[in-house]
This record gives C-alpha cells, sequence and structure tokens, in this order.
C-alpha cells in the first residue's frame, strides 16, 4: 500500500492523539473471531478473522489453519524425534492489479512460512511425535491460507496455527511385536475418543508491534503499517516467555523501546491466550455466535448471550440505530454502553463514548 505524506502526517498525529483511524487507542486489537473444528477431513483446524465489519461480515484479515499428518520414517540424525512441515499460501486475490504479483506472492508466501516454523521449531516437542524409535514417526503438515489482507497478517497466521494445533488429536499407533520378539509394526487404534491431543504448552504466539509516530501500536491494519517506520514481532508463550524477535523495517531500536515492546507484546499475548482458549472450549451450539449477525431487513440482530465475564471474546451486543457494538470482558472486567460513555460494570467508571461503531477494552497503557 502506497500512502502520501498528507496520509501519513494524518495517521501519525491520530496515534499522538490516543485514536486511529477506526477509533482504536495505540494498544487496542480489533475484533477477533476465531472459529475452531471447521474442517473435519483434518486433525486440527481453524479459522481466524481479525477486524471483520459486522454489519455484513466484510473486510479484515482471514485466515484458515489446518494440521494433517502422516506416518513417515524418521531421518538418521534424529530417529527418536517426529517431524512438521509449515505452508503458508496468500490467496493470488489478494494481488490483482500489483505489478510483480507473482514474485511478491511467493516472497510473501516464503516470509509467511520461514516466521512460523521459526517459531514452532523450538517449542513443538518433536519426540511427542515418535511413534518407535528409527522405525516410525509422525510427520505433521500445518497448511495455512490468507483468504483476505488488511494487516497484521502473521499474527492472524499464528492465532490460526496455535487454535490448530490446540484442537489437534493424533490417532493411537499401538506396537505389533514380531516372532523376534521386537517391535516391528502397528496397528491403528480407530475409536477416536483415545486420540491424543498435541502438548502446545510451549508453543508461542505472534503480536507485531508497529511503531508509528515514535509510538509503539498493535494490531496495524494495512494502511497503518505503510504508515509505520518499522514493525517487530515478538513470539511469546503462555509462560510470557519471548521465545523469538523479528524486526521489519531499517530503522534502530533502542535498548529502551525493546523493552517496551517486550512488554507490550507480553500483556497482549495473555490476553490472547485466554481468548483463544475460551473460543476453542466453547459448546459445539455455541460456536459462530460471537458476532453480531445482520437480519433481512437490514437491522442489526444480535445472538442471545449473556453477558459474562469470560476473557478476551466474551461478547456483549447493544443495539445503536443501524450499527452494532461489540464489547469484550478481560479479567472480570466487563465493559459496556450507557448514555454514549464506556463503563466499567465493576466501578462503574466512564470515559468518553469515541467509537460509533465498534468498542475493544485496553491492553496497556499509554506508550510514550
Amino acid at each position: 500500500t502506497t500512502v502520501s505524506k498528507s496520509e501519513r502526517a494524518f495517521v501519525e498525529l491520530g496515534v499522538k492523539q490516543m485514536i486511529r483511524n477506526d477509533g482504536r487507542s495505540p494498544r487496542d486489537f480489533r475484533p477477533i473471531s476465531v472459529d475452531a473444528d471447521v474442517l473435519p477431513q483434518a486433525m486440527g483446524s481453524a479459522r481466524v478473522t481479525i477486524g471483520k465489519c459486522p454489519i455484513g461480515g466484510n473486510g479484515g484479515t482471514d485466515v484458515l489453519a489446518t494440521i494433517k499428518g502422516e506416518v513417515v520414517v524418521p531421518t538418521d540424525d534424529r530417529p527418536l524425534d517426529g517431524a512438521f512441515e509449515v505452508c503458508v499460501d496468500v490467496a493470488s486475490s489478494l494481488f490483482v492489479g500489483v505489478r510483480n504479483r507473482r514474485d511478491m506472492r511467493e516472497e510473501m508466501n516464503a516470509e509467511l512460512s520461514g516466521a512460523v516454523t521459526r517459531f514452532l521449531a523450538n517449542t513443538l516437542p518433536l519426540q511427542s511425535l515418535c511413534i518407535m524409535p528409527s522405525r516410525f514417526a509422525w510427520r505433521l503438515y500445518v497448511d495455512v491460507v490468507v483468504l483476505q489482507s488488511d494487516g497484521n497478517v502473521l499474527d492472524a497466521v499464528s492465532f490460526a496455527v496455535w487454535t490448530a494445533l490446540q484442537r489437534a488429536k493424533l490417532p493411537v499407533l499401538v506396537p505389533v511385536e514380531a516372532e523376534a520378539g521386537h517391535e516391528d509394526n502397528f496397528v491403528l487404534d480407530s475409536n477416536p475418543e483415545h486420540a491424543t491431543a498435541l502438548d502446545v504448552a510451549q508453543v508461542p504466539l505472534n503480536v507485531t508491534v508497529t511503531a508509528i509516530g515514535g509510538l509503539f501500536v498493535l494490531d496495524a491494519s494495512r494502511h497503518e503499517e505503510a504508515c509505520g517506520e518499522y514493525r517487530v514481532a515478538v513470539a511469546v508463550n503462555k509462560l510470557k516467555e519471548c521465545c523469538g524477535i523479528y524486526q521489519v523495517g531499517s530503522s534502530v531500536l533502542s535498548p529502551v523501546d525493546l523493552e517496551s515492546v517486550l512488554e507490550c507484546a507480553q500483556v497482549a499475548a495473555a490476553s490472547i491466550f485466554s481468548g483463544l482458549e475460551e473460543a476453542t472450549t466453547r459448546r459445539p451450539g455455541e460456536r459462530g455466535k460471537t458476532n453480531p449477525t445482520v437480519n433481512d431487513s437490514g437491522g442489526t440482530g444480535f445472538p442471545d448471550i449473556p453477558l459474562q465475564s469470560a476473557g478476551f471474546f466474551a461478547l456483549a451486543a447493544i443495539g445503536l440505530p443501524r450499527s452494532a457494538c461489540m464489547l469484550t470482558a478481560i479479567e472480570k472486567n466487563t465493559f459496556f454502553v450507557v448514555d454514549g460513555a464506556i463503563k466499567n460494570e465493576a466501578s462503574g467508571s466512564g470515559e468518553p463514548y469515541r467509537t460509533r461503531a465498534l468498542l475493544k477494552t485496553r491492553l496497556l497503557a499509554p506508550f510514550g
């Protein structure tokens, strides 16, 4: 995306005034929608959308991830380990009208595939994929398709991959002893209830922090990414440990800024982990009800979900004329709209209502 000097100045001024083009503060994420087990043919699958408009369901960054596996022979240098392979494919429709579209698409595919491979390489326990040492092991295929892009693609890809891995189930393979007394083959336990889950305790999420106008923002849109000086992608696991860091851009990142970036990523990742776990543990009948819908008459129809504190994705929909309001609850603090103000259900404190349609709870204090 190409931006002019005036557009860049407008975006930077908004960030400095703590309000972005879509009404968010620098530390806010756009609404996140998660659907798990969307492809029954896969061992695990998930579809994650960031920033989808609740009216019409268009826009945003849309990513689909699947996990499949096959039994292979371990390599000679790692006889006790399984393996995995990552392939990220960005839809060619996203490059319509772009010069050198094939080269740009291949470069983006390689960059995203390499990033996911790096943060899985040292965090996915490959020894748990071994069936029989030096004989059989699982090879996992992590396939991701970017269906739509409006910025922050790497974060959306990591959210989808983590959710798909968390939902993946491996069938139990029972070793069979040969006549000589050693294990030579295996049989498949076809009972799905005996399938085992993958260990994703150390698998991180990626949180990208973008520097705009001397401040750091989370979940930058495509237009904001074009206005940023640089981006720093930080991989953080559930223990708030930094598993990797990657900078895009030529600007120098000072130690003070690095400390702020890491703190930002750790706090954001903790909230997102809570939300992803909540989204993947809903009852099947509750799936797909996290976003407001539009009825045939053009008005907003909201699912009958009670206001509750259920992590990052707990939503309460409040009807506004010809619009929708999406709210979240974090750590037992439920925010709602009363007479044009955002109020905290626990303390009753309020602040000016700054956005017309979408509201998100804050993740961090202002950066500066």
